[in-house]
């Protein structure tokens, strides 16, 4: 069961989703409601939702606020934003908070449904590509620096994976160098260096030595 967290100033907007949600078929748990963002992102920290259903316009701190304090604390999970406003500015805002749906009120339960069932599909194949990570001995450190790299857009992702993977296959290699790695992730060596070193936080040397050591 994926947990949901409910963010809206209107309580029977909560209560209809929460009832719409726990009579559905989908694989959710509603665990907390909020009244506002500011006991959303307390709710939030605390509880470390799955899914969020937020609305955009709350007393204290509005749901723009709320997503972007959701992303200084690298707090994940997704998003979607219900709104009463039919405006691009928000959902372009919303967008670049990482938000992964967005819906406009009124809706049917059907349209949530199919929203929600959306973000599931998203984690179930997550959490396909974590054990796959964790069976090539990708540790549940380095996976959460490749959370950030997926932030920081496919082509980051691919570098350090890729580089990654390359030296965990070439440990035994004394000859491995960062020069021949990014020959062979294909991928030019000040880029890998410079994204290898902001992910992992150990340059490429340092990194391969703590391996090694491992």
């Amino acid at each position: 069961m994926y947990k949901v967290l409910l963010a809206d100033d209107e309580g029977l907007v909560r209560e209809l989703l929460k009832k719409n949600l726990e009579l559905s078929d989908l694989p959710v748990q509603v665990v907390a409601t909020a009244g506002n963002g500011r006991e959303a992102l307390k709710k939030a920290e605390e509880l470390k939702p799955d899914i969020i259903i937020s609305d955009i316009v709350m007393p204290f701190m509005n749901g723009l606020e709320f997503l972007s304090q959701l992303q200084e604390r690298n707090l994940t999970a997704k998003i979607l934003i219900i709104s009463g406003y039919d405006e691009f500015e928000y959902a372009q805002k919303a967008i670049s908070l990482g938000v992964s749906e967005y819906l406009l009120k009124p809706f049917l339960p059907q349209e949530l449904f199919a929203a929600v069932n959306k973000m599931i599909e998203q984690l179930n194949q997550e959490k396909v590509s974590e054990i796959s990570w964790q069976e090539r001995g990708v540790s549940g450190k380095e996976i959460d620096q490749i959370e950030i790299l997926d932030r920081k857009g496919p082509q980051a992702v691919q570098a350090v994976r890729a580089a990654q993977c390359y030296i965990k296959d070439h440990l035994q290699d004394g000859r491995l160098s960062i020069d021949e790695t990014a020959e062979v992730v294909h991928f030019s060596v000040s880029y890998l260096r410079q994204i290898f070193k902001e992910v992992t936080g150990d340059n490429f040397n340092e990194y391969l030595i703590r391996k090694r050591m491992e």
